[in-house]
């Protein structure tokens, strides 16, 4: 294994620590007593809590376990068997930081260090509150399925289904109408979230009048969103109740429509595919229920002739009566036996069973049945397995009069089926171990599955540098229209064909290639650097297969470098020009034979190019400071007027400027703030306006109050700043395309070091400025505060 140098490591601990704050899943870790150590970003989306809120407390403290599956509320014992064993993976539901409950699947796993000593803990919590929602609707239905199924009467207990229903989907009201086929109307059945005086006033309807006499018409589901400014007509009624949203499904029995069940919310003004998928299914139960309940009679005058199939199907058909007594026996066990079915019937299942126990599993089922249930059981017997089904059988008025069993071998299938289970168990656990390597690793990773490389995808990090979704086509090799993005690929400047790529030549030549630098520039203009290579995957019979593709981003590298060769060639510039003529002015003072006038301008000149130079250093060392986080304010209560004075008579003394004003209101407030960093910052606005202004024209200072802060102002008389140039402004290096006719130079580091000064002390820092109008320089400071060392 390659050895990495100590700044390798650190870079990809960076990758990795990123990662982990990234991850989609939130991931926890604690020390050996349950201290949080780390908590990422995923971790404060799913429970409230910002990481700085947790750190450096135990667990139990933020995240209250309620409940935890195999411990139940006995968090200590879950505790001290996750240590023995060394993982643990569950279900837990946690209290949310705002009281509420939050449904997580946890993988986590015991930490130890290279002697073995246990350090900690590392947990990955996914949120699995969707799933649970899935299955409490499935208990719902399956709930509302056999209340519906063994009810005499289905229109009495649609009250007590829909209420659940809408109490689960959020919403505010629900109505069913029936159709009274003597009267030809819909009578209101059930319904809640509205007053009683309301509801007596819509007991009856007409067919087709509104939502529901709509859907009571047609046959069909209206779905009305935005109900309070979508204008439909059929929705006045409902709009009348505050109803955002109303989705109204019709019963049917056979062809026939025979009622409405809908459903409103009023806090949004539309329902998802789910929950309208969720509203039609129960609507169906419910007209499955009161289908069942006119095909009863049908169903009982075809009770003979069923019986006469069951005779012959090839599995075991028994039934019951009420008393466990045997009506009815056919199967293949009595065939294969040789049991006559007449030697049975008659008997108990008690006495068929040789056994007074209950809770044997056919007299158990029995038993659930004449309760109204449905139950199934599988039993082994004779060396085979057999899953029955066990229903009451119901007389026309609905009343249970026996049960009916049948039972399907299903040896073979059993073993089967666990065959697949155990397979299909390795195989994920297999893939999700490969998945977690490949999505936790802090490099792109691309694997292409096909020898052309028409299909590549990427893993967690990789589709993040691209901007794609996991699964998206990323191939250049893709065929047209299929790529989720597009973008050029260059080496040494020069583009690159989709075969000439590191995947696609390992893919085609089965040979590694080593790490090469490609540059991809794509559609939006934005550029990335990476430094990739690729090994090619071999099939079974030994011809490549694809590839896999690993590549390190080095785009601020590549930045880092180019804005330090640019930084050395502008400092060196800017230096040496007020070096320059420092040194030359020395030389001629020097000099014998000068006039007092050309002494006294040789001075002023040096001194002027002195202050750019100290202004230039000053800034340097300003910048250094706060990149290095050493940037520390000595707070005070300061009279921002004598440094606005003081900072105007060192540039005019500096640089002979004649037209520069200070203008200030009597009683300004003292400010809050660094006053040599005040010094600076207005030092740089003013040098900053003395360079783009004109000859002969006026640089001003002013400020006034505003509620709690200072605003300062620096306007000049120059040529203005285009909007272009104005999101330059405050950036390191930054110089505008005037400034090749400025008198005075520098490094354009003076606005950024103003932004990051302003901004220490809590203030805001902008320009106003208009081509050919000059530019007003704006920047707040507080005036309230205690006056100490920050």
């Amino acid at each position: 294994m390659p050895q990495f140098p100590h700044a390798a490591l650190e870079e990809a601990l960076g990758y990795y620590a990123a990662l982990v704050d990234n991850a989609s899943e939130a991931i926890i870790s604690s020390d050996e007593n349950f201290v949080i150590r780390t908590w990422n970003k995923a971790a404060e989306a799913l429970y409230g809590w910002r990481a700085g809120e947790v750190i450096g407390k135990r667990s139990s403290e933020v995240l209250p376990a309620i409940e935890v599956q195999g411990f139940g509320t006995d968090r200590e014992a879950a505790g001290k068997a996750f240590f023995e064993k060394g993982t643990y993976r569950g279900e837990i539901v946690y209290r949310h930081k705002d009281g509420g409950k939050v449904n997580v699947y946890v993988s986590s796993v015991v930490l130890k260090d290279a002697q073995g000593k246990t350090t900690g803990a590392l947990a990955i919590h996914t949120d699995i509150t969707e799933r649970k929602k899935i299955e409490e609707r499935s208990q719902i239905l399956a709930e509302a399925n056999a209340t519906l199924l063994t009810s005499e009467d289905p229109e009495a207990i649609v009250q007590a289904i829909a209420t659940r229903v809408m109490t689960h989907l959020n919403c505010d009201v629900f109505f069913n109408f029936v159709l009274d086929e003597a009267r030809g109307r819909l009578r209101l059945n059930a319904y809640a979230g509205i007053p009683a005086e309301t509801a007596r006033d819509i007991e009856w309807l007409d067919i087709g009048v509104g939502i529901w006499g709509g859907v009571a018409q047609d046959g069909r589901r209206i779905v009305s969103e935005n109900v309070q400014g979508n204008g439909d007509e059929r929705a006045a009624l409902v709009r009348s109740y505050g109803i955002q949203a109303c989705a109204c499904h019709p019963l049917h029995v056979g062809g026939s429509t025979i009622g409405t069940l809908s459903f409103g919310t009023r806090s949004r003004a539309s329902f998802t595919d789910n929950e309208l998928d969720f509203m039609k299914t129960v609507a169906d139960a419910v007209s499955v229920a009161m289908q069942r309940k006119k095909a009863e009679e049908t169903l009982s005058a075809n009770e003979a002739r069923l019986r006469l199939f069951l005779e012959q199907v090839p599995c075991n058909v028994w039934s019951v009566d009420r008393d466990l007594r045997v009506t009815f026996v056919q199967g293949e066990t009595l065939r294969s036996r040789g049991i006559a079915p007449d030697t049975i019937i008659g008997k108990t299942l008690y006495e068929y069973l040789n056994t007074g126990d209950q809770s044997s599993p056919p007299i158990a089922a029995c038993l659930r049945a004449l309760k109204g249930e449905t139950a199934t059981y599988e039993m082994e017997a004779k060396g085979k397995i057999y899953y029955t089904y066990v229903e009451p059988q119901r007389d026309k008025n609905g009343k249970i009069h026996g049960i009916i069993a049948v039972g399907v071998d299903i040896t073979g299938r059993k073993k089967e089926e666990e065959e697949r289970e155990r397979l299909a168990g390795e195989s994920a656990e297999t893939l999700s171990e490969f998945q977690t390597v490949l999505d936790t690793a802090p490099f792109a990773i691309w694997i292409a599955r096909d020898p052309q490389c028409r299909y590549i995808e990427g893993n967690i990090y990789a589709n993040q540098l691209l901007g794609v979704h996991r699964g998206d086509n990323i191939s250049r090799s893709a065929p047209p229209g299929e790529a989720a993005i597009t973008y050029r690929a260059l080496r040494n400047g020069v583009e690159l064909k989709p075969e000439e790529l590191p995947a696609q030549i390992a893919a085609a030549t089965g040979k590694v290639v080593s790490p090469q630098e490609v540059e991809f520039i794509f559609d939006d203009g934005h550029r990335l650097h990476m430094l990739i290579g690729a090994v090619p995957l071999f099939g079974a019979d030994g011809r490549s297969r694809g590839s896999v593709a690993v590549g390190a981003d080095i785009t601020e590298q590549k930045q880092a470098i180019e804005i330090k060769d640019e930084f050395i060639g502008l400092v060196s510039h800017e230096l040496k020009t007020p070096l320059t003529v420092i040194m030359g002015g020395l030389f001629m003072l020097a000099e014998k034979g000068l006039t007092e006038e050309q002494a006294q301008e040789l001075l002023q000149d040096t001194l002027g190019s002195t202050f750019a130079l100290d202004s230039i250093v000053d800034n340097l060392l300003e910048l250094s400071r706060s990149q290095a986080n050493r940037l520390v304010l000595h707070t005070e209560q300061s009279d921002f007027g004598q440094i606005a004075r003081q900072v105007a008579q060192n540039l005019q003394s500096a640089l002979a400027i004649q037209r520069l004003s200070v203008d200030l209101p009597d009683g300004l407030p003292a400010i809050v703030a660094d006053p040599l960093r005040v010094r600076r910052i207005l030092f740089n606005l003013v040098e900053n306006a003395i360079k783009y202004s004109p000859k002969g024209g006026e640089v001003r200072v002013s400020a006034r109050r505003q509620d709690d802060n200072l605003v300062v102002c620096v306007s000049d008389q120059g040529p203005g700043i285009s909007p272009d140039d104005q999101k330059k402004l405050f950036q390191s290096f930054q110089q505008l395309e005037i400034s090749s006719r400025r008198a005075m130079q520098g490094v354009g580091l003076g606005l950024k070091v103003c932004r990051t000064l302003v901004e220490a002390h809590g203030g805001r820092i902008w320009v106003e400025s208009q081509p050919g109008k000059g530019s007003s320089f704006y920047f707040t400071l507080p005036v309230k505060g205690v006056a100490a060392g920050q």
